[in-house]
């Protein structure tokens, strides 16, 4: 797959001005982006100029190279591989972790990771001792995966209406370990 990207980039936009505008399909600084920035476009031109994917005309240099470039995969990523392929368990058959009184919570903590959803200020202004900061929002659940080993238990501080959120974000990297009190 390699080889057929370099050749893709070696030949696919060889005919293309360079004022040609480019739309990524993720944006960067994402896991799967090459680019430098932050941009949302960019045109043909920069990319020939500054990035790197464009800088190599050699197809040997460039497979020896590209792997070479790839992040870290996160932990979760392996397990999901699996899950993935014998399918999760259905929603409904995953109880929701019910609220807690403090007394529970202090228990259920004891046996579990507390992950604080709510929003960094929140977080910052007062938090559980021991809590993962993890504030609800699109990585989420890649943070979480990446984070927290697989079997643990959790529990969850959140701002307010947000647990059903939480709770699917989570099941979706495949954390189902949501104890009662």
């Amino acid at each position: 797959m390699t080889r057929a990207l370099h050749r893709t980039l070696q030949s696919a936009f060889e005919s293309l001005p360079n004022e040609t505008l480019l739309y990524p399909t993720h944006g960067g600084g994402s896991f799967c982006s090459t680019g430098a920035g932050g941009e949302r476009t960019s045109t043909l031109g920069q990319e020939r100029r500054q990035n790197p994917l464009l800088s190599i005309a050699n197809e040997e240099e460039f497979t020896k190279w590209f792997p070479s470039t790839f992040p870290a995969a996160p932990s979760y990523f392996f397990r999901m591989r699996a899950l993935n392929r014998q399918g999760p368990r259905l929603r409904d058959e995953i109880a929701s972790p019910p609220s807690l009184t403090p007394q529970e919570f202090d228990r259920a903590r004891s046996r579990g990771l507390v992950i604080d959803a709510r929003s960094k200020r929140n977080y910052a202004e007062g938090h559980i001792a021991g809590a993962l900061s993890n504030p609800l929002r699109d990585g989420y659940a890649v943070w979480l995966g990446w984070l927290v080993p697989q079997d643990t238990p959790l529990l969850f501080v959140t701002d307010g209406g947000s647990l059903p959120e939480v709770i699917d974000q989570t099941l979706l990297v495949g954390f189902e370990r949501l104890p009662a009190g």
